[in-house]
């Protein structure tokens, strides 16, 4: 046993911890290769583009295609209102034969 009052064992009281006072204080600054970038002042279609509500919006690929009840490609292979699906083109009248 320890010394102290007799009949009591040790007394100790462990100092109150709080989660911020577990952690030690940050003070390690982090370096990179480059500074942090400024930010840019806006361009004069930017401004413009803000002020109507106007915003970018990308064209899907596919379009629905009315004549055939089926979605198509935009363009390319088997697109849209493919003119050369036509392959019978009438002559005009006033065409010199």
């Amino acid at each position: 046993m320890r010394s102290g009052a007799p009949g009591r064992l040790c007394q100790y009281t462990a100092p109150l911890l709080t989660p911020s006072s577990a952690l030690h204080p940050t003070s390690t600054i982090t370096y990179s290769a480059k500074p942090v970038p400024k930010v840019k002042p806006e361009t004069r279609w930017q401004k413009f583009a803000k002020a109507k509500g106007i915003k970018k919006q990308k064209r899907s690929r596919m379009i629905f295609d009315e004549a055939t009840q089926e979605w198509k490609p935009r363009f390319g292979y088997k697109r849209v209102n493919d003119d050369q699906n036509d392959w019978v083109i009438p002559v005009p009248g006033n065409a010199g034969a």
